[in-house]
């Protein structure tokens, strides 16, 4: 348990990210969709948008968890893409009432994709150049 909150606090905003990522995407799979994504889109993209949050926030979470810097990277894909749309929808559905909610969203999909930055630089970092194996 110690060696999770450790990881945890090394990235609060991601896990906690995740924790409502996968919060969201329960409520939506059980049937409780934001008003935004289910007004403007069909039945089976919300059902998709819910399943991405059900499996790109665990992801974050595990890859914190056992520090794999490509899992965590995986579910940050998934959450920037699920943040994007609901941004989106937002702005889609109240457009003149909602710009600081669909700012918020847009703006963690932004979050996602700098950790994902991050993580590839520290994952080059590790890599062992070709010549020095050779």
């Amino acid at each position: 348990m110690r060696s999770i909150l450790d990881a945890i606090s090394l990235a609060p905003f991601e896990a906690m990210l995740g924790v409502v990522g996968v919060i969201s995407g329960t409520t939506t799979f059980l049937g409780v969709a934001p008003p935004s994504i289910a007004e403007i889109l069909p039945a089976p993209m919300v059902l998709a948008w819910a399943v991405s949050l059900l499996v790109g926030s665990p992801l974050i979470l595990v890859g914190l968890a056992t520090q794999q810097l490509r899992v965590e990277q995986a579910g940050l894909v998934l959450l920037a893409a699920t943040t994007l749309i609901y941004g989106a929808a937002i702005v889609a559905v109240q457009p003149a009432t909602a710009t600081t909610a669909a700012a918020t969203y847009v703006l963690y999909a932004a979050a996602c994709l700098l950790r994902i930055r991050v993580l590839t630089r520290a994952l080059r970092a590790r890599e062992v150049p070709r010549s020095e194996t050779e």
